[in-house]
């Protein structure tokens, strides 16, 4: 009896190792984040992330050069507008986007920010990718 139970032990623990190796890739692949340089001296980081709910939630911040910036902010997925915004960079010249929209996985999300001095960032990429 106790040699049954050590073995039901092993393969339950077992079990549970395989189930957690396994779910540990496919939370990698939940969010995803990319950094780049602007068209002048700023820099960005975009993050992208898969939502429960077949939706999408996407980030871009700027670190700019110059403060009280004004930004306008495109958020595409699969070629279509689905967020604009406009804002002003903070006394430090950051500014912050976000935004969630229908979307799964295999969506490329693009990203266009251009400022009012001419300064130009944008990225895609897709969770896939």
């Amino acid at each position: 009896m106790a040699r049954t139970s050590i073995l039901a032990g092993i393969a339950a623990a077992t079990l549970v190792a395989g189930t957690v190796g396994a779910a540990a890739p496919a939370a990698a692949d939940d969010r995803k984040a990319r950094n780049g340089d602007c068209s002048r001296q700023s820099v960005y980081r975009m993050t992208l992330a898969e939502r429960d709910d077949d939706r999408l939630h996407s980030t871009f911040f700027i670190n700019g050069k110059r403060d009280n910036a004004r930004w306008n902010v495109t958020f595409k997925r699969a070629g279509q507008v689905v967020h604009r915004d406009t804002k002003r960079a903070n006394n430090r010249g950051n500014v912050f986007f976000a935004d969630t929209f229908r979307g799964d996985d295999d969506a490329t999300v693009r990203i266009i920010a251009r400022a009012g001095y001419g300064e130009r960032c944008t990225r895609a990429f897709s969770l896939d990718d």
